[in-house]
This record gives structure tokens, C-alpha cells and sequence, in this order.
């Protein structure tokens, strides 16, 4: 019998990796190795899992390629993407792993994409960087093309990801928010929690739909209680550098998890395209929990160990599979396409 592809999940003892690590280990496809800075931590989570563990920091460009040299593929969730130097894609792609990653950071994830040496040598070595499988852009690209199949010469897409105030908030994800430029444009949108106001972010859609689909984005977030949109807001205006930002964020992150007994789990994410002639069309994908955030990275990887992506370099998520197999494959994994 073949031994089981070897997967790292970098940064899997955050919300995301934790989460990414025990569905993967469900699957029993795959020889799970936990990667963290925190080394006792990875450990207890391997323990718990039955998988290997790694003491790993990302900055350590050696380290990094030692340890992709012999796996399958390299999966980051280790954020915020804002603070992690991309260039380890390249030395993963070096070492002759696929990469594969959750940013939503718009920076990020075009940096990734439009890197022509990063895609040559992808090429040469037939392994694939796939950046953004998360919520955005992956889900919201999906999404958009599905929506774009009933509304031909859609001109404009309004994209907006809700969480649920009882999913937990890792630091990474605050971060991102808190992180971002402020802005004072707003969306009011209907969500399975009631109407709420959305908050104005980057996002990668605006420059992979535009270049994609010719579809000008515009992408926004929704928090169920107000208390947190008026959080992101105050933060994201205060003049504070990045690096003091996060630590507030991970302070964040420890101390929210007693207001996170209250509200809804659902979290989504909800595409809308306008034609040039008024004409609207939404489509909407819900889950319980974060799951969302992970199973586009989780479709990819069972894609790649399957054959069913064939394409090698630097691949778009929402291009990584043809439509009809995307929403076959999110259907699998239980998410919910309205």
C-alpha cells in the first residue's frame, strides 16, 4: 500500500488550523504533520489527532524548507498574511511542495498570483501555489461565477462575509480586521441574524474579478452584534502600527471567548451582482461554525491528491476547479448554496 501523502498545516494551532487539522484527520487521507511556533501546543493537538507535531517558525526560511522538502503540500494558516513575508511560498515551491494557503489579504494574495518566477519554477517543479482558499476570494469567487452564469454581463458585484458572534475569533482574523484601512462606506444587507450594517474592506475579489470577469467588487463584513462593528471601527482608526494592532488582537482573541456564548454560529457569505440595466441576482453560501474558512483549502488538497487539478504554477482558488465540480464538492463537505 502507497504511504499516505505527507501534509504540513502551518500555523494549526490557531482557530483555523485547529479546525483544518481535525477535518483532514477525519479523512484519514493523509500523514498530518502539525506545525506552530508553539511547539508544546502542536504537540498536545497531535497527540489528541494521532499525527505528528513540528515546533515551526515561519521566518525561518531554512526550517520552512526542510520541512516541505519531503511532504505533499504546505498549507498556511498561520495569520495575519499581513505580518508573514511571502517569499516562503517560494522557498516551499523550492523544496517541491504544492503551497497552499486561507489569506484574504488582498496584498498577499496578488503578490502570490501575479509573480512570474514564483509560477515558472512552480511549473518547472509540477507543483501549484494556490493563495485565498478561504471565504474570500475563493467561496466569493465561486459564488460570483455562479451568479454571473444567470446574470450574463453583470458589470458589479457587491460581496459581503457575516460571522455569527459564537464563532470563536482567532488572532490572525481579528487582526485582519482591525489591521485594515478605515473607511466610512457602509452596506446594509438582510442576514439569517437580522439586518446589519456592513463594515467597507480589501479584498482580493476587487482585482481577481476584475481581472477574472471583468466585474468591478466592492467587499464588505457584517458582525451580529454591534458592539464588535463598533470595535473594528474605533481600532481600524486609531494610529497604531500594525505589529501593536495584532497584540491587541490576540488580547482580543483570549478574553472574547465568555461573550461568544451569545448569538448565532452561522456564518456565510453573501455575492450579489448588478447589471448595467438594474437587473440583481444573489447567491449565498451559509455553514455552521468557521468552517467556511477551511473547506476550500480542504477541497484543493483532496483535489490535488485525487489528479483533479491538472494545472501547475500559480492558480486563482475559484480557477483551481471547473464550476460544476466546486459546488459538487462544497455540497460534500455540507455547506449550504442559495
Amino acid at each position: 500500500m502507497a504511504e499516505k501523502p505527507r501534509v504540513v498545516v502551518a500555523g494549526g494551532t490557531g482557530v483555523f488550523g485547529r479546525l483544518f487539522a481535525r477535518e483532514l484527520a477525519q479523512s484519514g487521507a493523509f500523514r498530518i504533520v502539525v506545525a506552530a511556533r508553539d511547539g508544546a501546543a502542536a504537540s498536545r493537538l497531535a497527540t489528541e489527532l494521532g499525527c505528528e507535531s513540528l515546533a515551526l517558525d515561519l521566518g525561518d526560511r531554512s526550517a520552512v524548507a526542510a520541512t516541505a522538502s519531503d511532504s505533499f503540500a504546505f498549507v498556511c494558516l498561520a495569520g495575519p498574511f499581513q505580518r508573514l513575508d511571502p517569499s516562503i511560498a517560494a522557498v516551499v515551491v523550492s523544496a517541491g511542495g504544492h503551497w497552499l494557503d486561507i489569506s484574504d489579504d488582498e496584498q498577499w494574495v496578488d503578490n502570490l498570483l501575479t509573480n512570474p518566477s514564483l509560477h515558472a519554477d512552480a511549473v518547472a517543479r509540477s507543483v501549484v501555489v494556490v493563495p485565498g482558499l478561504s471565504s474570500v476570494p475563493a467561496l466569493s469567487g465561486v459564488l460570483a461565477r455562479l451568479a454571473l452564469r444567470d446574470l450574463p454581463a453583470a458589470v458589479r458585484a457587491e460581496i459581503t462575509l457575516f460571522i455569527g458572534n459564537r464563532n470563536l475569533k482567532g488572532t490572525g482574523a481579528i487582526a485582519s480586521a482591525i489591521c485594515a484601512p478605515s473607511t466610512s462606506e457602509r452596506l446594509t444587507i438582510d442576514l439569517p441574524f437580522g439586518r446589519r450594517e456592513a463594515l467597507r474592506f480589501a479584498s482580493p475579489d476587487e482585482t481577481l474579478l476584475c481581472r477574472e470577469l471583468g466585474i468591478a467588487a466592492s467587499f464588505h463584513v457584517a458582525f451580529e452584534l454591534p458592539a464588535a462593528k463598533l470595535m473594528v471601527r474605533v481600532m481600524r482608526a486609531l494610529p497604531l502600527s500594525a505589529r501593536i494592532k495584532t497584540a491587541i488582537a490576540a488580547l482580543v482573541s483570549r478574553t472574547s471567548a465568555p461573550f461568544s456564548r451569545f448569538g448565532s454560529d452561522v456564518g456565510g457569505v453573501d455575492v450579489r451582482l448588478v447589471h448595467s440595466d438594474g437587473r440583481a441576482i444573489r447567491r449565498r453560501v451559509t455553514a455552521s461554525g468557521q468552517r467556511l474558512a477551511i473547506v476550500p483549502a480542504l477541497t484543493a488538497l483532496h483535489a490535488l491528491k485525487n489528479g483533479e487539478i491538472t494545472s501547475r504554477g500559480c492558480i486563482s482558488p475559484a480557477e483551481a476547479l471547473p464550476l460544476e465540480r466546486w459546488l459538487s464538492l462544497l455540497a460534500g463537505h455540507r455547506l449550504v448554496v442559495e
